[in-house]
């Protein structure tokens, strides 16, 4: 008798599910130069259906469905998109654990062992001669919705101040610390546009916030704004009621438009590339001109420039910055953090870098259920819409992989830790990727958290070596196509040359970290054998 078949188990999470598409089955080709005809009518005739993940190049899965239960698979799949918080898969999920004597974490954007707090000490903030002081101001989330609880501001300015500061920027995301060399004065600060309008509109605590924000530096002379955005987009929002910093209006400051473009710009641009991959994929063939014409490439080197112009402000210049874009969740989380990598070997680290991911993403206000289409966000009346989905922090982890490209004994994690955390941004498995802000987290039922699922032995970089880059000098023209992420399949990431020998040093890792304990172990024993009194 033949052996029974064995078939792969391949999960794929409904959540994650980007698009299907059918066929009907014809004439196709055998595989020996021939071609099959297509099989005779059924009864119930079957549809071949490929399943595409989000930000896959190729399907995931490829499955026979009959024709008359069509309607109920894609029904399956359209209900699992943005289904509230009510009917939240990570908070199920955990529920079951916790009837099963598992716990499902309490709300906490940040890894274990680690705190807003902690990162202020860390970053010198408790220093009595400090320019700089934590506020409580925003602990009930009043001074504005999508800022953390905890916030750092000039040591000059009073709550008082800030409270009407707030009100001359969109969404009330008053400029505040993001981030200070411990060793030194400069800093970066981020927030979205100001309230400028056609009218040219001015806020003297607004000025006033900006002016002490420069005067925490007395090294650097001028306060660099970097506008994220094209100053045409800027301009265009002027007319809207909105706008950008006028030189005339804010003393000693400087202000740089960064031409990064939108997220309606991003989202085409990846469909662009995603197809141009599909397409090589199928002719196994690779033409960088025309993965070049998709845009993806130079909107990534776009967001690299932004950040190394940041980066080498505070570097060489010692000056301090102030980065936003249009609401301040999007361009200017990507490239606050970029600059942080760039400057800070702590953030290089798995947990510094999940800490800046908790600090610059989540507790800042990325809108992940927006972009990310996962779950519909609280506020009654809203919903998540392809029109605001974007791959924004898909984008920032293209632009870490190629930093790991660029240096690969200065990250702590590797290829495969990345791509196990773009999985979980759209798995809805853990609680920590979801909602579009702290305030949204705060009021999720009980999940696991995700950071204790990426510590796994095989996410870390054999190659890692503490202290042999101090800041990175980014080259934004090094930019390659991350194609085993993006043609993975069903895979979390394609199985090429770099992830097998990730894949293989980590196993290597293990089994010598194995072997260790072993010999700990019978070393042990001996010494207990030897103490042991002999038998009479």
């Amino acid at each position: 008798d033949d052996p029974p078949l064995s078939w792969p188990l391949v999960s794929l999470p409904l959540y994650s599910i980007d698009r299907f598409t059918k066929y009907h089955q014809t004439a196709r080709s055998n595989g020996r130069g021939g071609i099959e005809p297509p099989p005779p009518p059924a009864a119930d005739p079957e549809i071949e259906v490929e399943v595409y993940p989000k930000y896959g190049a190729l399907p995931a899965l490829r499955v026979l469905v009959a024709a008359a239960a069509f309607g109920r698979f894609s029904a399956v799949v359209r209900e699992s998109r943005a289904p509230g918080f009510d009917r939240l898969f990570a908070a199920t999920h955990a529920a079951a654990l916790a009837r099963a004597g598992e716990r499902g974490g309490a709300f906490c954007d940040y890894p274990p062992g680690t705190s807003p707090e902690a990162e202020f000490h860390r970053q010198g903030l408790n220093n009595p001669l400090s320019n700089w002081r934590v506020t409580a101001l925003n602990r009930e989330y009043g001074l504005c919705a999508t800022y953390p609880r905890l916030l750092a501001v000039p040591r000059a300015v009073t709550d008082e101040a800030l409270s009407r500061a707030a009100a001359f920027r969109s969404g009330r995301r008053l400029p505040v610390l993001c981030w200070k060399d411990a060793f030194g004065v400069a800093s970066i600060c981020r927030c979205s546009q100001p309230l400028v309008g056609v009218a040219n509109k001015r806020s003297a605590d607004d000025e006033a916030l900006l002016r002490a924000i420069g005067e925490t530096n007395p090294i650097g002379d001028t306060l660099h704004i970097l506008d994220c955005r094209p100053k045409l987009n800027a301009e265009v929002n002027q007319v809207k009621g909105k706008g950008y910093e006028h030189a005339s209006n804010y003393a000693a400051t400087r202000l740089t438009f960064m031409n990064i473009e939108n997220i309606h710009a991003m989202r085409s641009s990846l469909k662009a590339f995603l197809a141009v991959l599909k397409k090589q994929a199928a002719a196994g063939e690779t033409s960088m001109p025309e993965l070049e014409k998709s845009g993806w490439l130079e909107h990534l080197r776009m967001v690299l420039r932004a950040a190394l112009h940041a980066a080498r402000l505070l570097e060489h210049d010692r000056a301090s910055v102030v980065v936003h874009c249009s609401d301040g969740w999007d361009r200017t989380s990507q490239v606050t953090a970029l600059a942080q990598l760039a400057l800070d070997p702590t953030f290089r680290t798995r947990r510094g870098f999940e800490t800046l991911v908790a600090k610059e993403w989540l507790s800042f206000g990325h809108q992940f259920a927006k972009r990310c289409g996962t779950i519909a966000p609280l506020e009654r009346g809203a919903q998540s819409s392809e029109e605001q989905s974007s791959p924004v922090f898909l984008q920032y982890v293209d632009c870490v992989h190629q930093l790991c490209e660029q240096f690969p004994s200065a990250f702590e994690f590797n290829s495969l830790y990345l791509a196990e955390l773009l999985h979980h941004l759209t798995s809805c498995l853990h609680g920590t990727l979801l909602g579009n802000c702290e305030r949204q987290r705060a009021d999720l039922p009980p999940t696991l958290p995700l950071w204790p699922a990426l510590s796994e032995p095989r996410f870390v970089n054999q190659s890692y070596a503490p202290g042999a880059h101090t800041t990175l000098h980014i080259d934004p023209g090094a930019v390659r196509p991350w194609t085993a992420y993006y043609c993975r399949g069903a895979e979390r990431i394609k199985m090429e040359q770099l992830p097998l020998l990730e894949t293989r040093c980590s196993q290597l890792a293990d089994e010598t970290e194995r072997l260790r304990r072993r010999l700990q172990q019978l070393a042990s024993d001996g010494e207990a054998a030897e103490a042991a009194p002999a038998a009479p």
